[in-house]
Protein backbone atom coordinates (compact mmCIF):
# COMPACT_ATOMS: atom_id res chain seq x y z
CA UNK A 1 0.00 0.00 0.00
CA UNK A 2 1.47 3.41 -0.87
CA UNK A 3 1.37 6.31 1.11
CA UNK A 4 -1.00 7.95 -0.59
CA UNK A 5 -3.36 5.23 -0.50
CA UNK A 6 -2.80 5.48 3.04
CA UNK A 7 -3.45 8.43 3.79
CA UNK A 8 -6.67 8.76 1.72
CA UNK A 9 -7.77 5.14 3.60
CA UNK A 10 -6.83 7.48 7.22
CA UNK A 11 -9.02 10.32 6.09
CA UNK A 12 -12.17 7.86 4.72
CA UNK A 13 -13.69 8.82 8.53
CA UNK A 14 -13.28 10.73 11.61
CA UNK A 15 -12.84 7.87 13.58
CA UNK A 16 -9.46 6.25 11.00
CA UNK A 17 -8.04 9.89 10.99
CA UNK A 18 -8.05 10.33 14.40
CA UNK A 19 -6.56 7.10 15.64
CA UNK A 20 -3.87 7.41 12.83
CA UNK A 21 -3.02 10.80 13.64
CA UNK A 22 -2.98 10.29 17.43
CA UNK A 23 -0.74 7.27 17.19
CA UNK A 24 1.71 10.12 15.83
CA UNK A 25 1.84 7.88 12.23
CA UNK A 26 5.09 8.93 10.24
CA UNK A 27 3.90 7.43 7.04
CA UNK A 28 0.66 9.48 7.26
CA UNK A 29 2.79 12.59 9.32
CA UNK A 30 5.14 13.07 6.25
CA UNK A 31 2.69 12.67 3.77
CA UNK A 32 0.59 15.28 5.68
CA UNK A 33 3.62 17.40 4.98
CA UNK A 34 4.85 16.64 1.58
CA UNK A 35 1.46 17.18 0.24
CA UNK A 36 0.18 20.48 1.96
CA UNK A 37 3.51 21.93 3.32
CA UNK A 38 4.21 24.31 -0.25
CA UNK A 39 0.57 25.27 0.05
CA UNK A 40 1.11 26.87 3.68
CA UNK A 41 4.18 28.37 2.83
CA UNK A 42 2.53 29.97 -0.49
CA UNK A 43 -0.60 31.33 1.50
CA UNK A 44 1.84 32.79 4.38
CA UNK A 45 4.55 33.99 2.12
CA UNK A 46 2.04 35.90 0.75
CA UNK A 47 0.86 37.41 3.97
CA UNK A 48 3.50 38.17 6.67
CA UNK A 49 6.39 37.50 3.74
CA UNK A 50 9.34 34.80 3.79
CA UNK A 51 11.06 35.74 7.34
CA UNK A 52 8.02 34.30 8.68
CA UNK A 53 6.74 31.99 5.91
CA UNK A 54 8.56 28.57 6.89
CA UNK A 55 7.88 29.20 11.16
CA UNK A 56 3.65 30.17 9.47
CA UNK A 57 4.39 26.19 8.15
CA UNK A 58 6.03 24.56 11.73
CA UNK A 59 2.85 26.40 13.76
CA UNK A 60 0.14 25.26 11.07
CA UNK A 61 1.21 21.91 11.33
CA UNK A 62 2.00 21.23 14.92
CA UNK A 63 -1.37 22.41 15.37
CA UNK A 64 -2.47 20.01 13.80
CA UNK A 65 -0.56 17.62 15.29
CA UNK A 66 -2.08 18.94 19.41
CA UNK A 67 -5.50 18.90 18.13
CA UNK A 68 -6.47 16.57 14.93
CA UNK A 69 -9.73 16.64 16.31
CA UNK A 70 -10.23 19.99 14.82
CA UNK A 71 -10.13 18.46 11.64
CA UNK A 72 -13.38 16.62 10.49
CA UNK A 73 -13.00 15.23 7.21
CA UNK A 74 -16.85 14.50 6.31
CA UNK A 75 -17.03 18.64 6.57
CA UNK A 76 -14.17 19.07 3.91
CA UNK A 77 -10.80 18.91 2.79
CA UNK A 78 -7.92 18.67 4.72
CA UNK A 79 -6.35 21.30 2.50
CA UNK A 80 -8.75 23.73 2.63
CA UNK A 81 -8.78 23.40 6.67
CA UNK A 82 -5.02 23.98 6.99
CA UNK A 83 -5.33 26.88 4.63
CA UNK A 84 -7.67 28.61 7.34
CA UNK A 85 -5.37 27.59 10.02
CA UNK A 86 -2.73 29.18 8.06
CA UNK A 87 -4.62 32.74 7.70
CA UNK A 88 -5.16 32.63 11.45
CA UNK A 89 -1.36 32.20 12.30
CA UNK A 90 -0.01 34.09 9.78
CA UNK A 91 -2.43 37.22 11.08
CA UNK A 92 -1.29 36.62 14.68
CA UNK A 93 2.23 36.51 14.29
CA UNK A 94 1.83 39.80 12.12
CA UNK A 95 -0.18 41.37 14.80
CA UNK A 96 2.53 39.78 17.57
CA UNK A 97 5.52 40.48 15.01
CA UNK A 98 4.38 43.99 15.95
CA UNK A 99 3.70 44.20 19.38
CA UNK A 100 7.24 42.20 20.18
CA UNK A 101 8.99 45.06 18.19
CA UNK A 102 6.84 47.82 19.85
CA UNK A 103 7.74 46.18 23.48
CA UNK A 104 11.41 45.31 22.83
CA UNK A 105 12.00 49.06 21.52
CA UNK A 106 10.88 50.45 24.38
CA UNK A 107 12.44 47.85 26.55
CA UNK A 108 15.98 48.62 25.21
CA UNK A 109 15.64 52.64 24.78
CA UNK A 110 15.28 52.23 28.55
CA UNK A 111 18.62 50.78 29.30
CA UNK A 112 20.68 54.11 29.23
CA UNK A 113 24.05 54.34 30.41
CA UNK A 114 23.41 56.92 32.94
CA UNK A 115 20.46 58.28 35.44
CA UNK A 116 19.53 61.55 36.06
CA UNK A 117 22.46 62.70 37.78
CA UNK A 118 24.84 61.21 34.82
CA UNK A 119 26.13 58.38 36.54
CA UNK A 120 25.69 54.99 37.16
CA UNK A 121 22.67 53.94 40.18
CA UNK A 122 24.66 51.51 42.75
CA UNK A 123 21.26 50.15 43.20
CA UNK A 124 20.50 49.70 39.57
CA UNK A 125 23.94 47.91 38.89
CA UNK A 126 23.04 45.32 41.80
CA UNK A 127 19.43 44.28 40.37
CA UNK A 128 21.03 44.44 37.09
CA UNK A 129 23.95 41.85 37.95
CA UNK A 130 21.30 39.71 39.77
CA UNK A 131 19.08 39.44 36.82
CA UNK A 132 22.12 38.96 34.65
CA UNK A 133 23.41 36.38 37.02
CA UNK A 134 19.84 34.58 36.87
CA UNK A 135 19.80 34.39 33.06
CA UNK A 136 23.46 33.20 32.91
CA UNK A 137 21.55 30.53 35.33
CA UNK A 138 19.32 29.25 32.72
CA UNK A 139 21.27 30.04 29.99
CA UNK A 140 24.11 27.39 31.53
CA UNK A 141 20.97 24.83 31.17
CA UNK A 142 20.37 24.47 27.87
CA UNK A 143 21.96 22.54 25.17
CA UNK A 144 24.31 24.26 23.77
CA UNK A 145 23.09 24.47 20.74
CA UNK A 146 20.30 26.32 22.03
CA UNK A 147 22.90 28.57 23.46
CA UNK A 148 24.81 29.56 20.85
CA UNK A 149 21.79 30.50 18.43
CA UNK A 150 20.55 32.83 21.71
CA UNK A 151 24.05 34.64 22.01
CA UNK A 152 24.31 34.93 18.07
CA UNK A 153 20.89 37.10 18.28
CA UNK A 154 20.86 39.00 21.88
CA UNK A 155 24.44 39.13 23.06
CA UNK A 156 25.61 40.12 19.38
CA UNK A 157 22.50 41.44 17.69
CA UNK A 158 22.59 40.07 14.80
CA UNK A 159 20.27 38.71 12.14
CA UNK A 160 18.47 34.54 12.16
CA UNK A 161 20.62 34.75 8.35
CA UNK A 162 23.67 35.57 10.20
CA UNK A 163 23.18 33.53 13.34
CA UNK A 164 22.55 30.48 11.21
CA UNK A 165 25.73 31.17 8.66
CA UNK A 166 27.93 31.72 12.07
CA UNK A 167 27.01 28.35 13.06
CA UNK A 168 26.33 26.28 9.66
CA UNK A 169 22.71 25.89 9.55
CA UNK A 170 19.93 26.53 8.12
CA UNK A 171 17.85 30.03 8.94
CA UNK A 172 15.03 28.15 9.85
CA UNK A 173 16.66 25.93 12.22
CA UNK A 174 18.56 28.90 13.80
CA UNK A 175 14.87 30.58 14.31
CA UNK A 176 13.82 27.12 15.69
CA UNK A 177 16.57 26.94 18.31
CA UNK A 178 16.02 30.22 19.61
CA UNK A 179 12.66 29.74 20.25
CA UNK A 180 12.85 26.49 21.64
CA UNK A 181 16.27 27.82 23.86
CA UNK A 182 13.42 30.49 25.14
CA UNK A 183 10.50 28.10 25.91
CA UNK A 184 13.38 26.35 28.17
CA UNK A 185 14.12 29.30 29.59
CA UNK A 186 10.95 30.40 30.21
CA UNK A 187 10.32 29.33 33.54
CA UNK A 188 12.96 31.06 35.22
CA UNK A 189 11.73 33.51 33.60
CA UNK A 190 8.49 34.09 34.91
CA UNK A 191 9.84 33.65 38.83
CA UNK A 192 12.53 36.48 37.86
CA UNK A 193 9.64 38.58 36.16
CA UNK A 194 8.31 38.80 40.12
CA UNK A 195 11.50 39.38 41.32
CA UNK A 196 12.27 41.74 39.52
CA UNK A 197 9.30 44.09 39.85
CA UNK A 198 9.32 44.12 43.82
CA UNK A 199 13.26 44.91 43.45
CA UNK A 200 12.93 48.04 40.92
CA UNK A 201 9.88 49.21 43.04
CA UNK A 202 12.66 49.69 45.82
CA UNK A 203 14.56 50.89 43.87
CA UNK A 204 12.43 54.09 42.32
CA UNK A 205 11.23 54.17 46.10
CA UNK A 206 14.51 54.93 47.44
CA UNK A 207 14.99 57.29 44.62
CA UNK A 208 12.09 59.29 44.10
CA UNK A 209 9.45 57.69 46.53
CA UNK A 210 7.88 57.35 43.12
CA UNK A 211 6.11 53.75 42.70
CA UNK A 212 6.83 51.67 39.55
CA UNK A 213 4.37 50.60 37.07
CA UNK A 214 3.71 47.19 36.99
CA UNK A 215 5.01 44.88 34.54
CA UNK A 216 2.87 43.87 32.42
CA UNK A 217 1.72 39.84 31.13
CA UNK A 218 4.14 40.27 28.51
CA UNK A 219 6.65 40.66 30.91
CA UNK A 220 8.64 37.70 30.33
CA UNK A 221 9.84 39.67 26.76
CA UNK A 222 11.07 42.91 28.92
CA UNK A 223 12.67 40.74 31.26
CA UNK A 224 14.91 39.06 29.21
CA UNK A 225 15.35 42.02 26.88
CA UNK A 226 16.88 43.66 30.12
CA UNK A 227 18.54 41.42 31.49
CA UNK A 228 20.55 40.20 27.98
CA UNK A 229 21.26 44.00 27.29
CA UNK A 230 22.78 44.26 30.42
CA UNK A 231 24.86 41.28 30.13
CA UNK A 232 25.68 42.57 26.33
CA UNK A 233 26.64 45.61 26.67
CA UNK A 234 27.33 46.55 30.83
CA UNK A 235 24.67 49.47 30.88
CA UNK A 236 22.20 50.01 33.46
CA UNK A 237 18.52 51.44 33.59
CA UNK A 238 17.38 54.88 35.84
CA UNK A 239 14.19 53.31 36.16
CA UNK A 240 11.81 50.10 34.70
CA UNK A 241 10.75 50.48 31.21
CA UNK A 242 7.16 51.22 30.38
CA UNK A 243 6.28 46.95 29.18
CA UNK A 244 3.32 46.77 27.19
CA UNK A 245 0.10 46.21 28.71
CA UNK A 246 -3.36 44.81 27.43
CA UNK A 247 -5.67 46.93 25.91
CA UNK A 248 -7.40 47.60 28.87
CA UNK A 249 -5.50 50.15 31.10
CA UNK A 250 -3.37 47.02 32.52
CA UNK A 251 -6.03 44.90 33.76
CA UNK A 252 -6.10 41.59 32.97
CA UNK A 253 -8.54 40.42 30.66
CA UNK A 254 -10.12 37.45 30.22
CA UNK A 255 -12.68 35.00 28.64
CA UNK A 256 -14.53 31.99 29.69
CA UNK A 257 -16.61 29.68 27.31
CA UNK A 258 -19.95 28.51 29.42
CA UNK A 259 -21.70 30.23 32.22
CA UNK A 260 -20.63 27.93 35.13
CA UNK A 261 -17.16 28.21 34.12
CA UNK A 262 -18.11 32.03 33.82
CA UNK A 263 -19.51 32.49 37.32
CA UNK A 264 -16.86 30.10 38.95
CA UNK A 265 -13.76 32.34 37.39
CA UNK A 266 -15.58 35.59 38.81
CA UNK A 267 -15.77 34.43 42.57
CA UNK A 268 -12.16 34.28 42.14
CA UNK A 269 -11.27 37.61 40.06
CA UNK A 270 -14.11 39.54 41.76
CA UNK A 271 -13.42 43.48 40.46
CA UNK A 272 -9.73 42.52 39.44
CA UNK A 273 -10.47 41.58 36.31
CA UNK A 274 -12.66 41.90 33.42
CA UNK A 275 -14.40 38.55 32.43
CA UNK A 276 -16.25 37.73 29.34
CA UNK A 277 -17.94 34.57 28.46
CA UNK A 278 -18.38 33.56 25.14
CA UNK A 279 -21.19 30.78 25.13
CA UNK A 280 -24.57 32.14 25.19
CA UNK A 281 -26.84 30.86 27.84
CA UNK A 282 -29.24 28.41 26.52
CA UNK A 283 -27.43 27.22 24.12
CA UNK A 284 -25.53 23.67 23.70
CA UNK A 285 -22.15 23.94 24.01
CA UNK A 286 -21.05 20.82 22.95
CA UNK A 287 -22.05 21.92 19.01
CA UNK A 288 -21.89 25.83 20.03
CA UNK A 289 -19.70 27.45 17.20
CA UNK A 290 -18.32 30.44 18.05
CA UNK A 291 -18.79 33.22 15.31
CA UNK A 292 -16.18 35.28 13.61
CA UNK A 293 -16.54 38.47 16.08
CA UNK A 294 -15.38 36.75 18.58
CA UNK A 295 -12.01 36.66 17.40
CA UNK A 296 -11.78 40.26 18.26
CA UNK A 297 -12.44 39.37 21.76
CA UNK A 298 -9.74 36.46 21.77
CA UNK A 299 -7.44 39.13 20.06
CA UNK A 300 -7.38 41.04 23.33
CA UNK A 301 -6.74 38.46 25.95
CA UNK A 302 -4.37 37.39 28.31
CA UNK A 303 -6.06 34.18 29.18
CA UNK A 304 -8.65 31.80 28.14
CA UNK A 305 -10.79 29.66 30.94
CA UNK A 306 -11.99 26.80 29.16
CA UNK A 307 -13.61 23.13 30.39
CA UNK A 308 -11.52 20.80 28.38
CA UNK A 309 -12.19 16.97 27.75
CA UNK A 310 -13.25 18.26 23.87
CA UNK A 311 -15.85 19.95 25.15
CA UNK A 312 -15.20 23.69 23.30
CA UNK A 313 -12.85 22.82 20.54
CA UNK A 314 -14.00 25.44 17.69
CA UNK A 315 -13.35 27.77 20.23
CA UNK A 316 -10.05 26.65 20.84
CA UNK A 317 -9.17 26.53 17.71
CA UNK A 318 -10.19 29.99 17.24
CA UNK A 319 -8.26 30.95 20.40
CA UNK A 320 -5.34 29.33 19.07
CA UNK A 321 -5.00 31.51 15.54
CA UNK A 322 -6.00 34.88 17.04
CA UNK A 323 -5.10 35.33 21.02
CA UNK A 324 -1.69 37.30 21.47
CA UNK A 325 1.62 35.39 22.06
CA UNK A 326 1.78 36.02 25.00
CA UNK A 327 -2.02 34.61 26.11
CA UNK A 328 -2.48 31.19 27.45
CA UNK A 329 -5.76 28.65 27.12
CA UNK A 330 -6.47 27.08 30.62
CA UNK A 331 -8.27 23.87 30.58
CA UNK A 332 -9.64 23.67 33.91
CA UNK A 333 -11.66 20.23 33.79
CA UNK A 334 -8.33 18.77 32.08
CA UNK A 335 -5.72 19.82 34.98
CA UNK A 336 -8.40 19.10 37.26
CA UNK A 337 -8.37 14.92 36.96
CA UNK A 338 -6.29 12.42 35.20
CA UNK A 339 -7.34 10.72 32.31
CA UNK A 340 -7.66 7.70 34.09
CA UNK A 341 -10.94 9.29 35.74
CA UNK A 342 -12.37 10.28 32.85
CA UNK A 343 -16.13 8.62 32.49
CA UNK A 344 -17.51 7.34 29.33
CA UNK A 345 -21.23 7.20 28.84
CA UNK A 346 -25.02 7.17 27.57
CA UNK A 347 -23.71 10.40 25.65
CA UNK A 348 -20.77 10.44 25.68
CA UNK A 349 -19.27 6.48 24.34
CA UNK A 350 -15.35 6.30 24.54
CA UNK A 351 -15.65 5.13 21.22
CA UNK A 352 -16.02 8.49 19.82
CA UNK A 353 -13.06 9.87 22.20
CA UNK A 354 -14.89 12.28 23.91
CA UNK A 355 -15.19 11.98 27.87
CA UNK A 356 -18.25 13.38 29.53
CA UNK A 357 -17.25 17.09 30.06
CA UNK A 358 -19.31 17.85 33.21
CA UNK A 359 -17.35 18.23 35.87
CA UNK A 360 -18.57 21.44 37.25
CA UNK A 361 -21.67 19.82 38.44
CA UNK A 362 -19.86 17.93 41.47
CA UNK A 363 -19.42 20.82 43.77
CA UNK A 364 -16.06 19.14 44.74
CA UNK A 365 -14.67 19.36 41.58
CA UNK A 366 -15.85 23.10 40.79
CA UNK A 367 -13.45 23.62 44.33
CA UNK A 368 -10.79 22.43 42.25
CA UNK A 369 -11.37 24.82 39.26
CA UNK A 370 -11.66 27.71 41.44
CA UNK A 371 -8.07 26.59 42.64
CA UNK A 372 -6.63 26.33 39.28
CA UNK A 373 -7.97 29.80 38.51
CA UNK A 374 -6.68 31.58 41.72
CA UNK A 375 -3.21 29.84 41.19
CA UNK A 376 -3.39 31.18 37.70
CA UNK A 377 -4.21 34.63 38.51
CA UNK A 378 -2.08 34.65 41.64
CA UNK A 379 1.02 34.04 39.14
CA UNK A 380 0.07 36.49 36.01
CA UNK A 381 -1.36 39.33 39.17
CA UNK A 382 1.03 38.81 42.17
CA UNK A 383 -0.66 42.01 43.13
CA UNK A 384 -3.79 40.77 43.81
CA UNK A 385 -2.76 37.42 44.94
CA UNK A 386 -4.16 37.98 48.90
CA UNK A 387 -6.84 39.01 47.15
CA UNK A 388 -7.69 35.86 44.85
CA UNK A 389 -6.49 33.88 48.17
CA UNK A 390 -9.41 35.61 49.96
CA UNK A 391 -12.46 34.87 47.12
CA UNK A 392 -11.07 31.62 46.86
CA UNK A 393 -11.24 30.55 50.83
CA UNK A 394 -14.85 32.33 50.90
CA UNK A 395 -15.65 30.09 47.89
CA UNK A 396 -14.41 27.34 49.40
CA UNK A 397 -16.63 28.16 52.59
CA UNK A 398 -19.65 28.14 50.18
CA UNK A 399 -19.13 25.25 48.88
CA UNK A 400 -18.62 23.21 52.31
CA UNK A 401 -21.88 24.66 53.36
CA UNK A 402 -23.12 23.34 49.90
CA UNK A 403 -22.15 19.89 50.12
CA UNK A 404 -22.92 20.01 53.66
CA UNK A 405 -26.68 20.25 52.47
CA UNK A 406 -26.58 18.22 49.76
CA UNK A 407 -25.47 15.32 51.66
CA UNK A 408 -27.92 15.96 54.58
CA UNK A 409 -30.79 16.52 51.92
CA UNK A 410 -29.56 13.49 49.85
CA UNK A 411 -29.56 11.01 52.62
CA UNK A 412 -33.71 11.71 52.31
CA UNK A 413 -34.19 10.51 49.03
CA UNK A 414 -35.36 6.66 49.23
CA UNK A 415 -33.80 5.86 45.63
CA UNK A 416 -31.12 7.60 44.15
CA UNK A 417 -31.60 7.14 40.81
CA UNK A 418 -31.67 9.33 37.49
CA UNK A 419 -32.74 9.26 34.09
CA UNK A 420 -31.92 12.92 32.40
CA UNK A 421 -31.91 14.14 29.15
CA UNK A 422 -28.73 15.27 29.05
CA UNK A 423 -25.89 13.11 30.95
CA UNK A 424 -24.50 15.57 32.84
CA UNK A 425 -24.29 14.64 36.16
CA UNK A 426 -21.97 11.36 35.65
CA UNK A 427 -19.63 13.07 38.45
CA UNK A 428 -21.72 14.19 40.43
CA UNK A 429 -23.22 11.21 41.05
CA UNK A 430 -19.86 8.94 41.12
CA UNK A 431 -19.31 11.59 44.17
CA UNK A 432 -22.25 11.48 46.18
CA UNK A 433 -23.65 7.89 45.63
CA UNK A 434 -25.82 8.32 42.85
CA UNK A 435 -27.08 6.36 39.96
CA UNK A 436 -27.19 7.75 36.47
CA UNK A 437 -30.16 5.00 34.65
CA UNK A 438 -30.01 6.91 31.23
CA UNK A 439 -29.83 9.31 29.14
CA UNK A 440 -32.61 10.55 26.56
CA UNK A 441 -29.84 12.55 24.72
CA UNK A 442 -27.18 10.32 22.61
CA UNK A 443 -23.98 10.87 22.25
CA UNK A 444 -24.76 12.69 18.41
CA UNK A 445 -27.53 15.10 19.98
CA UNK A 446 -31.01 13.66 18.41
CA UNK A 447 -33.84 11.49 20.16
CA UNK A 448 -33.16 7.99 20.58
CA UNK A 449 -34.72 5.61 18.01
CA UNK A 450 -38.05 4.15 19.14
CA UNK A 451 -36.35 0.49 20.34
CA UNK A 452 -34.27 2.80 22.44
CA UNK A 453 -37.36 4.55 23.74
CA UNK A 454 -39.14 1.06 24.56
CA UNK A 455 -35.90 -0.15 26.32
CA UNK A 456 -36.05 3.01 28.45
CA UNK A 457 -39.60 3.27 29.68
CA UNK A 458 -39.18 -0.91 30.50
CA UNK A 459 -36.21 0.15 32.84
CA UNK A 460 -37.71 3.23 34.46
CA UNK A 461 -40.58 1.15 35.39
CA UNK A 462 -38.31 -1.60 36.52
CA UNK A 463 -36.43 0.60 38.30
CA UNK A 464 -39.41 2.38 40.67
CA UNK A 465 -38.03 5.79 40.51
CA UNK A 466 -40.69 8.50 41.30
CA UNK A 467 -39.86 10.95 38.69
CA UNK A 468 -37.34 11.27 35.50
CA UNK A 469 -36.13 14.51 34.72
CA UNK A 470 -35.53 16.98 31.56
CA UNK A 471 -34.24 20.21 30.47
CA UNK A 472 -35.92 23.47 30.74
CA UNK A 473 -33.38 24.92 27.95
CA UNK A 474 -33.99 22.03 25.77
CA UNK A 475 -37.56 20.32 26.26
CA UNK A 476 -38.20 16.52 25.10
CA UNK A 477 -41.19 15.43 23.83
CA UNK A 478 -39.26 11.88 24.14
CA UNK A 479 -38.76 12.38 27.82
CA UNK A 480 -41.97 13.11 28.37
CA UNK A 481 -43.71 10.20 26.59
CA UNK A 482 -41.45 8.23 28.58
CA UNK A 483 -42.35 9.17 31.53
CA UNK A 484 -45.76 9.20 30.15
CA UNK A 485 -46.07 5.43 29.51
CA UNK A 486 -43.55 4.43 32.20
CA UNK A 487 -46.63 6.54 34.89
CA UNK A 488 -43.87 8.58 36.85
CA UNK A 489 -43.23 12.48 36.65
CA UNK A 490 -41.50 14.51 34.52
CA UNK A 491 -39.93 16.93 35.52
CA UNK A 492 -38.34 19.85 32.88
CA UNK A 493 -36.23 22.76 35.32
CA UNK A 494 -32.45 21.01 35.51
CA UNK A 495 -29.57 22.76 33.75
CA UNK A 496 -26.40 22.36 33.38
CA UNK A 497 -24.82 25.16 31.71
CA UNK A 498 -27.59 27.88 32.12
CA UNK A 499 -27.57 29.95 34.81
CA UNK A 500 -31.20 30.64 36.57
CA UNK A 501 -32.50 34.47 36.30
CA UNK A 502 -30.82 36.95 34.35
CA UNK A 503 -27.30 38.44 34.54
CA UNK A 504 -27.30 40.40 38.03
CA UNK A 505 -29.85 38.55 39.58
CA UNK A 506 -28.36 36.67 42.69
CA UNK A 507 -29.44 33.54 41.25
CA UNK A 508 -27.76 33.49 38.42
CA UNK A 509 -24.59 32.21 39.30
CA UNK A 510 -22.78 28.36 39.61
CA UNK A 511 -23.94 28.70 43.33
CA UNK A 512 -27.79 29.35 42.42
CA UNK A 513 -27.91 26.69 39.59
CA UNK A 514 -26.16 24.03 41.80
CA UNK A 515 -29.31 24.67 44.57
CA UNK A 516 -31.69 24.74 42.06
CA UNK A 517 -30.57 21.58 40.64
CA UNK A 518 -30.16 19.45 43.93
CA UNK A 519 -33.69 21.13 45.12
CA UNK A 520 -35.32 19.67 42.29
CA UNK A 521 -33.90 16.19 42.29
CA UNK A 522 -34.41 15.43 45.85
CA UNK A 523 -38.06 16.84 46.24
CA UNK A 524 -39.25 15.21 42.72
CA UNK A 525 -37.99 12.17 44.26
CA UNK A 526 -39.67 12.13 47.56
CA UNK A 527 -36.97 13.73 49.58
CA UNK A 528 -36.76 16.36 51.60
CA UNK A 529 -34.73 19.40 50.40
CA UNK A 530 -35.07 21.76 53.70
CA UNK A 531 -31.15 21.91 54.08
CA UNK A 532 -30.61 22.63 50.33
CA UNK A 533 -33.31 25.44 50.50
CA UNK A 534 -31.82 27.04 53.90
CA UNK A 535 -27.82 27.57 51.86
CA UNK A 536 -28.04 31.44 51.02
CA UNK A 537 -27.37 31.69 47.69
CA UNK A 538 -24.39 34.61 47.13
CA UNK A 539 -21.20 34.78 45.40
CA UNK A 540 -17.19 35.24 47.16
CA UNK A 541 -16.34 38.42 45.12
CA UNK A 542 -19.00 40.64 43.38
CA UNK A 543 -19.39 39.23 39.43
CA UNK A 544 -18.79 41.85 37.36
CA UNK A 545 -17.89 39.56 34.20
CA UNK A 546 -20.41 39.34 31.13
CA UNK A 547 -22.57 36.66 30.09
CA UNK A 548 -23.59 36.40 26.38
CA UNK A 549 -27.27 35.67 26.35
Amino acid sequence: MGTRTIIETSVESRDGWLRAWCQHDVVLMNEVHRQHASAIHLRARAMCGPDDAADVVQEVLLRLWRNPGGFDPAKGTLRTYLLVLTRGVALDMMRSGARRRRRDQRAMSSLTPTDALGERSTLDLIVLQEMAARVNTALAQLDPRHRRAIQHRFYDGVSFGEAARRDGIPEDTAKSRVRHGLLHMRPALLDLQNEVQEELRFVREVRSNNPVPRIARGGVAFALAVALASIAAACSSTSAAPSETSTNGGRITIATTVAPITSIVSNIVGDRADVTGIVPEGTNSHTFEPKPSVAELLSTVDVVYVNGLVLEEPTKVLALANMPDDAEIVELGTLTIPESDYIYDFSFPEADGKPNPHLWTDPTMARRYAQIVKDDMSRRDPANAEYYASNYAEFSAIIDELDAAMRSSFATVPLRELLTYHDAYAYFAKTYDWQVIGAIQISDFEDPTPSEVADLIDQVRKSGVPAIFGSEVFPSPVLEQIGREAGVAYVADLRDDDLPGQPGDAEHSWLGLMRLDFITMTEALGGDAGALRAVQVRDAAVDKARYPQ
